[in-house]
């Protein structure tokens, strides 16, 4: 685009002395101006254009970058924070993690032991134990909930039972209380007709 312009521009020179008074072939060179002034013009959309495509890449870039930043500083941010705590917990004394470490073999306190292939076996015992225990609540459990539902089902055949009873004890009694009271009328009525004999 430099190049084009200091072409005009010298075409432009070049047309201003060559100018005479008849003005007889400024008109081929005239028209080489203009043409020169159109490609320029359309050179310069362009680089206006290029300009605005690279500014809102740009803009893209920073805005991108800036993003990246603000995570960076809360990842270091989080970090600091778990260091912080890690040292917390370290620092803590820790007498049941050291009764275990004494239980199962493990020398030292929790914050001085290092990795060691005793210290990995012990941790899956643990952990087998754990899951072991685990499994026998669930089993005990399970168990649990079929002893309710059977208790259940005895309740409420026996409410059956009880519901059952009470209606037919009633009505069995009210039978045998209307037979005797018959039996008891007859036997009173056969009485006074045989004393009136």
């Amino acid at each position: 685009m430099q190049q084009e312009f200091a072409e005009l521009k010298d075409a432009i020179a070049a047309l201003g002395e060559s100018v005479d008074s008849s003005g007889a072939g400024n008109g081929e060179k005239q028209r080489a101006v203009m043409m020169g002034l159109l490609h320029l013009k359309a050179s310069k959309r362009a680089f206006v254009s290029e300009l605005v495509t690279a500014r809102e890449a740009c803009d893209e870039e920073k805005g991108r970058a800036e993003s990246l930043h603000l995570r960076l500083q809360n990842l270091m941010f989080k970090r600091a924070q778990l260091l912080a705590g890690i040292g917390q917990c370290q620092a803590e004394e820790t007498p049941h993690l050291d009764a275990m470490c004494q239980d199962t073999g493990v020398g030292g306190s929790m914050g001085e032991v290092e990795y060691s292939k005793d210290l990995h076996a012990a941790h899956e015992k643990v952990l087998r134990l754990l899951l072991d225990e685990q499994l026998g609540r669930k089993a005990d459990k399970l168990a649990l909930e079929r002893t309710v539902r059977e208790h259940e089902q005895q309740a409420q055949q026996l409410d059956k039972v009880r519901a059952f009873l009470d209606v037919d004890l009633k009505k069995s009694i009210l039978q045998v209380d209307q037979t005797v009271s018959s039996v008891a009328h007859g036997f009173a009525d056969s009485e006074s007709a045989d004393m009136e004999v």
